[in-house]
């Protein structure tokens, strides 16, 4: 059978696939094809299955975020196209590099160089493309007893299941975020996200001394600020627990100062982990990220006294990594 003509690129995406994976996904898709689709892997191999008899077949000319999960059907759909699609992963190398035409990595993610392998400061967002795509026309208020400009907070998860640990960090945090309020005069606007603990708003917003409005995310809710946070203002804090969410505030071109919950390489789980694993599996490296973002002042530590003055942002950073992407995989 001689494969028919390319189809749309597919960017594989599931219900169980977490949103900060999809949003990458979807945001190289977009780059390679503006006219991607969104697909079931599954269901596609199932029907290319059967259309490859009737010489029907229309492969994609890329398929976007295969996964440990769906390599095997990726592979078979790119031995049916006679190797004119190409297989795209994302994120973590699962030791199927042999198997891929290109891993698009981070510093979160340690990977010897490879021709198949690039990797970006930071992980692309189709979410906040399509914000800045429309920043112009959106009307932005600040939440009620916010006073114009404040400072953006987006609070994760910190150390799991160590109480005490937890609420000496949101008590630093709460120090450090206190100091940077007082020195701009500026309020804060607080959002927490689908990882924080019910428990970790209340310890802040009890320790904190200033000015601020706390929101408590809750699923599908119309008044989440995100959007507000994300175009209202460009001074953000984020606590370094979400490599999604540290890139979109990157990206976005705010001035981004991070709090890390733990030291690097301290916690003794961790480093029995490594021990026990060795070199070959490697979990995600928050810290080398940062520090990568860091070294190209792309964002600071909350810690850093200079404080936002020590950030220069790039609004046209994630244009000009995603032409990287297209030149990459031509």
């Amino acid at each position: 059978m001689t494969p028919s003509a390319a189809e749309a690129i597919w960017a594989c995406v599931a219900p169980e696939d977490r949103a900060g994976d999809i949003d990458q996904v979807k945001a190289i898709a977009r780059a390679l094809d503006p006219g991607y689709r969104c697909v079931d892997l599954a269901r596609e191999h199932a029907r290319l299955r059967g259309d490859i008899p009737a010489s029907s077949a229309q492969f994609p000319r890329a398929i976007v975020g295969i996964g440990r999960k769906r390599i095997a059907m990726a592979t078979e759909i790119r031995a049916w196209s006679g190797g004119a699609t190409k297989l795209v992963h994302v994120g973590r190398d699962r030791g199927s590099l042999a198997r891929l035409d290109c891993l698009v990595t981070t510093p979160a993610y340690p990977i010897a160089a490879s021709p198949k392998v690039l990797s970006l400061p930071i992980a692309p967002s189709e979410r906040i493309s399509l914000l800045l795509a429309r920043d112009g026309d959106a009307a932005v208020r600040a939440p009620e007893g916010i006073r114009a400009p404040w400072i953006n907070v987006f609070l994760g998860n910190p150390l799991r299941g160590d109480a005490a640990a937890r609420d000496r960090r949101l008590l630093a945090l709460a120090a450090e975020l206190d100091r940077l309020a007082l020195a701009s005069g500026h309020d804060l606007l607080i959002s927490g996200s689908p990882r924080t603990a019910p428990e970790c708003y209340d310890r802040l917003a009890e320790a904190l001394a200033g000015r601020h409005h706390l929101y408590r995310w809750r699923p599908d809710d119309p008044h989440n600020p995100f959007e507000t946070m994300l175009l209202g203002v460009r001074d953000s804090v984020v606590t370094a627990d979400s490599i999604t969410m540290i890139s979109q505030l990157v990206a976005a071109g705010h001035r981004t100062l991070i709090f890390p919950w733990r030291v690097r390489n301290g916690h003794p789980l961790g480093m029995l982990r490594r021990l026990v694993s060795g070199p070959a599996v490697r979990g995600k490296d928050i810290a080398a990220f940062c520090a990568g973002l860091y070294g190209q002042r792309l964002a600071a530590s909350l810690e850093d006294a200079a404080g936002f003055d020590a950030v220069h942002p790039q609004a046209d950073l994630q244009d000009r990594l995603l032409q990287r992407l297209r030149d990459f995989l031509r």
